[in-house]
């Protein structure tokens, strides 16, 4: 009898998450919004707090356009993500960042 062996290489998820981190500054610091809007989903909606308070939303496609417009390589941020965490189809970065703005 002859045994076969199989070495699966299984990345955990959160490498597959900070992989999809790095392309989307990747194709930030290109200035490609295609690639940019590759990296979310489709309705996808970006959210920060302003120093008032206020929640601002920016839809994905909007975030590309303005990124896009940029030289390619004027914004150049560098994230360092520590912490990922994964409940079902979300997941969330924790990741300190380097700004380059030539």
């Amino acid at each position: 009898m002859k045994l076969l062996f199989f070495l699966l290489l299984v990345h955990p998820p959160e490498d597959s998450i900070k992989a999809r981190v790095a392309a989307l500054f990747d194709a930030m610091r290109k200035g490609d919004s295609t690639l940019i809007a590759f990296q979310f989903t489709n309705n996808a909606q970006l959210q920060s707090v302003k120093e008032d308070g206020k929640v601002e939303t920016l839809p994905i496609g909007k975030f590309a356009q303005i990124i896009s417009a940029l030289p390619a390589g004027a914004a150049d941020e560098r994230p360092h993500p520590e912490v990922v965490r994964i409940d079902g189809p979300l997941a969330v970065v924790w990741a300190p960042y380097q700004f380059f703005y030539k």
